[in-house]
C-alpha cells in the first residue's frame, strides 16, 4: 500500500475519528500495534515499552498531573531543590493575546504546559511571525494533549502558556541529559543533541561511558560527547527527584556549569520509542516494578 495513503488511514481515520469512540485501553493496544507490529501483551509486560503500556491503563497516572504540569512543577522543584535551578520564568498566560511581546527579551522559548513538544523557540524577535504563532498556539491551547497518546498524567492539566529564558550552551544549542530512574535510584543517561536539525541520542552510564544501545526513534551521534563538570551533581539531582515516584525520566540541562531542571517524563516518547538491541528493553523491563503502582 502507498505510504501516504496509509499514514492518512492512520492518522486521519483511525486516530481522528475512531479513537474518539474508545476506551484507554483499546487506543493503547492499537498505537502499539502500529508503532511495533506486535500485539501488546497487558497480561504479562515483560519489557520496557510493555510496561509503560501497562502503566498508562493501570498505573493511576492521573496522580502525577502537577509533576508534568511545566508551571506547576515548578514549585516542586523550589521546595525539593531551589528555586536556582529552574530556567528564569518570563511569563505565563492563559491565552495568546494576553502576551506582550514588547515586553519579551529577543530571545525567548514559548511553551505550553499541558503536553509534549508544546515548544517554540526566538532566537530573533524582529523576525517572529506573530500571525503564525498566534495560530500554532491556540492550536496547543485547544487540544487535551491526553486524547492524542492517552498518557492520564496530562488529562487533567491546565492549558497555559509559559515564557522562559532562551538557553544556550557551549555546543551553541543545548544538549539535554535524560537520567532514566528506577526506584529513586538513576540507572543511565541518555544525551539528546541536534534537536533542531538530526535529533540524536547516546547512551552514557554514570560514569559516562558509552553504552551499546540506541533507540528507534533516533540515531547515536557517534561524536565524543564531553562529560559535564558537575556529572555526580546531576546524578544526585535525578536522585533526589526521583525519589518518589517507581520510575521517572529526570530531564536537566547544563549551561555555563550550572545545572537547571527542564522535566518528569513518567512514560518517556508515550512509551514506543523502543530501545534497541532487544535485550535492552527485557534488561531495563526486569527493573520496572509494577507492584509500585498499585
Amino acid at each position: 500500500m502507498n505510504k501516504k495513503i496509509l499514514n492518512y488511514i492512520i492518522n486521519d481515520v483511525v486516530k481522528n475519528r475512531i479513537y474518539k469512540f474508545l476506551s484507554n485501553r483499546q487506543q493503547i493496544i492499537i498505537d502499539y500495534f502500529i508503532a511495533t507490529k506486535k500485539l501488546l501483551k497487558l497480561s504479562d509486560p515483560k519489557t520496557f515499552s510493555e510496561k509503560i503500556q501497562w502503566i498508562k491503563v493501570y498505573g493511576r497516572l492521573e496522580r502525577y498531573t502537577k509533576y508534568v504540569d511545566k508551571y506547576e512543577v515548578r514549585d516542586f522543584i523550589t521546595k525539593t531543590l531551589g528555586k536556582e535551578y529552574l530556567i528564569p520564568l518570563l511569563g505565563v498566560w492563559n491565552s495568546f493575546e494576553e502576551i506582550d511581546f514588547d515586553r519579551l527579551p529577543n530571545q525567548f522559548v514559548l511553551k505550553a504546559t499541558h503536553g509534549c513538544a508544546y515548544v517554540y523557540i526566538c532566537r530573533n524577535k524582529e523576525t517572529l511571525d506573530i500571525h503564525s504563532l498566534r495560530n500554532t498556539v491556540k492550536k496547543w491551547l485547544h487540544e487535551n494533549f491526553y486524547n492524542k497518546t492517552r498518557e492520564l498524567q496530562y488529562r487533567d492539566c491546565k492549558p497555559r502558556i509559559i515564557c522562559e529564558q532562551y538557553m544556550e550552551d557551549e555546543s551553541g544549542e543545548l544538549i539535554d541529559y535524560k537520567i532514566l530512574c528506577f526506584n529513586g535510584l538513576p540507572q543511565f543517561i541518555e544525551v539528546h543533541t541536534g534537536r533542531l536539525l538530526t535529533h540524536n541520542a547516546d547512551y552514557k552510564d554514570l560514569n559516562w561511558r558509552k553504552l551499546p544501545m540506541s533507540c528507534v526513534l533516533g540515531p547515536n551521534s557517534n561524536k565524543e560527547l564531553r562529560k559535564p563538570k558537575h556529572l555526580k551533581t546531576m546524578i544526585n539531582i535525578a536522585r533526589i527527584l526521583s525519589k518518589p515516584f517507581p520510575f521517572v525520566r529526570v530531564d536537566l540541562y547544563y549551561v555555563k556549569e550550572k545545572i537547571y531542571f527542564g522535566e518528569l517524563t513518567f512514560t518517556p516518547a508515550n512509551g514506543l520509542g523502543r530501545f534497541e538491541p532487544p535485550e535492552v528493553e527485557s534488561k531495563l523491563g526486569e527493573l520496572f516494578d509494577l507492584s509500585k503502582y498499585v
